[in-house]
């Protein structure tokens, strides 16, 4: 048989040996079908650009209609829109475990328990994947899907707590709309050398090949990195003291230590000029610290003390700067959303930032109502230490 993939053009007897590419395949197993072609158990609608890879739809609806289920609940997951998120949805919002409102199942898992054509992996189709079926359908003109005119089908991606997608297939609308309206379903499934794996960037085991998620995803514990390790919160205690700011990677910081330090102390240097310690945002209190010692013979002053202090075990504390100082207040001050944790007293605190006229002045913060000014240098005020992590 000169259609089968063993031909031999030397037989002259047939003996029931002859093999035939599998349907929309050839005899290399490269895939042959086009949209609208019937493949792996359904209706051809979306190749992708290397033709290595597809997803197709079930031959016909399921039986009725369904509710997306978990109205006014953020399901963990199920918000998936691209082409390739529609199986990890459809996992996401079968965790949940949620019913809907008239006690039946959830659209979602009414694709999981379907079978068809020998298939048992079917789910329901993202955002993006029931679009593109609609995108093919109309495109193709293609009847042969058996797509009901002008119905609802759902999508399994969730838009809020309350609404999920739907799009009309045979005209391409698509909406939000309440969880609780009974739609039509047409499940999905893949084939191909797709890269399953875990698929959201925020997950701990997060595959940057894998374009097919498959609910393997884990996640960190609140308050915890991937690792276990404690995540910094504002208000926590950790590293020596109580978190007042965090950067923008969520793995650095300050800490201000629990109790000012005991008694009053002068900035120092009144009538000198320092060479540095002018710095006044947040990341610039250490140096000025530095730059206050280096140049100051006095050595009872808020600077001195805070780099010799050894509070919890630490030895790297600081002066922090009037920015610094001011971060404190209203993360960890009164006017924080936990009120006063901090333990400031009703006093005006040292920065280590140096305010430039005639030498002789410093920026303070005052602790009981929020007021910054530069006070002279050799008035005593309060201190309380600083520490990066």
């Amino acid at each position: 048989d000169t259609t089968a993939c063993n031909y031999n053009n030397e037989a002259n007897m047939a003996d029931g040996s002859c093999t035939y590419p599998e349907q929309g395949y050839d005899c290399d197993g490269n895939i042959t079908a086009e949209i609208g072609d019937i493949i792996e158990g359904g209706y051809l609608f979306y190749l992708d650009e290397s033709g290595a890879r597809g997803l197709v739809a079930a031959m016909e609806d399921l039986s009725g209609v369904y509710q997306w289920g978990c109205y006014q609940e953020s399901v963990d997951g199920g918000d998936g829109i691209a082409i390739g998120t529609g199986f990890q949805n459809t996992l996401d919002v079968s965790a949940q475990n949620c019913q809907p409102q008239n006690e039946g199942i959830t659209a979602a898992q009414a694709t999981i328990n379907f079978e068809s054509q020998g298939y048992s992996d079917w789910y329901l189709p993202s955002f993006g994947e029931l679009n593109k079926m609609a995108e093919s359908i109309i495109a193709f003109d293609l009847s042969v899907f058996n797509i009901s005119e002008n119905q609802w089908y759902w999508s399994s991606s969730e838009f809020d707590n309350d609404n999920a997608n739907g799009v009309i297939l045979t005209n391409g609308t698509n909406t939000n709309f309440a969880k609780y309206n009974s739609n039509l379903v047409r499940a999905i499934r893949s084939f191909g050398n797709w890269i399953e794996g875990c698929s959201d960037e925020s997950a701990c085991n997060y595959n940057l090949e894998a374009n097919m998620g498959d609910g393997t995803c884990t996640y960190r514990e609140q308050g915890y990195d991937c690792n276990g390790n404690l995540l910094p919160e504002i208000g926590s205690l950790m590293n020596g003291g109580i978190v007042f700011y965090i950067d923008e990677s969520g793995k650095h910081g300050l800490v201000a230590a629990i109790e000012d330090l005991e008694g009053t102390y002068e900035w120092g240097c009144h009538g000198t000029s320092l060479s540095g310690a002018d710095g006044q945002a947040i990341g610039t209190g250490y140096q000025n610290t530095l730059d206050i010692v280096a140049g100051c013979s006095d050595v009872n002053i808020a600077a001195f003390n805070a780099l010799n202090s050894t509070t919890e075990g630490y030895t790297d504390w600081y002066l922090p700067s009037k920015d610094e100082l001011e971060e404190m207040y209203f993360t960890i001050g009164n006017v924080s959303p936990e009120g006063n944790i901090g333990g400031f007293q009703d006093k005006w605190y040292w920065s280590s930032s140096e305010y430039d006229y005639q030498n002789n002045y410093a920026w303070i913060v005052f602790f009981s109502s929020y007021y910054t000014i530069y006070n002279p240098k050799n008035l005593t005020y309060r201190v309380r230490v600083i520490r990066a992590f």
